[in-house]
């Protein structure tokens, strides 16, 4: 039988994520009915505790960061699953939102926030609005502050996005906004490029992060005149 290693290691793998064998230093043992609903039990708990550890220090942070919003205020809050969250912690603030998050739509938001979407384009397994529609919409109002969730800040590159339609959005947001332009990102990505570009870090005035930042990289965000604030672990969501 002409079978490559390399057709013999992919077969192991796919038999290994069925658990149906256990992967083993120079080959593979079958695995029994109990151990394979051990195996299953034990990696969704350990998924369960990864989740909830996620969504926490993402509650952190946005809690954070909704301490910088006061009452009147009129808020551009983007597509970041974290800035989401931001609502939930304006208490009894009367503020107004205005946001291409469809996440927002499933948070407890206070009856004194009014909340407006932009509307536009669903993109497939994105919880955004984008497209024309939106930015026709955005074009049309101005903030007083924005929240912006990015996946890439650094001194060079500025802010940064994996998506292209989401990055024009923002872009958008950060344009339309008089006042504070919040950055909101967890510590890994700090110093990290995406592919499509947002805005020059210059139009921050805010950085919003966890305690993981290095010292050095703090201080190279204040010494251009960004605030940096970090939400730490012990702080409760």
């Amino acid at each position: 039988m002409d079978v490559t290693t390399v057709t013999i290691r992919r077969d192991l793998d796919f038999l290994a994520s069925e658990q149906k064998i256990a992967r083993i230093f120079g080959g593979a043992k079958k695995l029994m009915p109990e151990q394979t609903s051990a195996a299953s039990s034990h990696e969704a708990k350990t998924v369960d505790a990864d989740l909830a550890n996620s969504i926490l220090h993402k509650r952190r942070i946005a809690r954070a960061a909704s301490d910088l919003l006061i009452p009147d205020d009129v808020i551009l809050i983007n597509s970041s699953s974290t800035a989401s969250y931001v609502v939930e912690y304006l208490n009894d603030k009367a503020v107004t939102i205005i946001s291409n998050n469809t996440n927002i739509l499933s948070r407890k938001i206070s009856p004194n926030t009014i909340l407006l979407m932009t509307g536009g384009q669903v993109l497939p397994g994105r919880d955004s609005l984008s497209g024309t529609y939106a930015i026709e919409t955005l074009k049309k109002n101005y903030s007083t502050k924005c929240v912006i969730g990015v996946c890439g800040i650094s001194i060079k590159g500025g802010l940064t996005s994996p998506v292209l339609e989401e990055s024009i959005i923002n872009q958008m947001m950060v344009a339309q906004t008089t006042g504070m332009v919040i950055a909101i990102a967890s510590s890994d990505k700090i110093g990290r490029d995406d592919s499509f570009y947002i805005c020059d870090v210059s139009k921050v005035d805010v950085l919003v992060t966890d305690d993981g930042i290095h010292e050095a990289d703090k201080k190279e965000f204040e010494q251009i005149g960004i605030k940096v604030i970090v939400a730490r672990n012990t702080d409760m969501a």
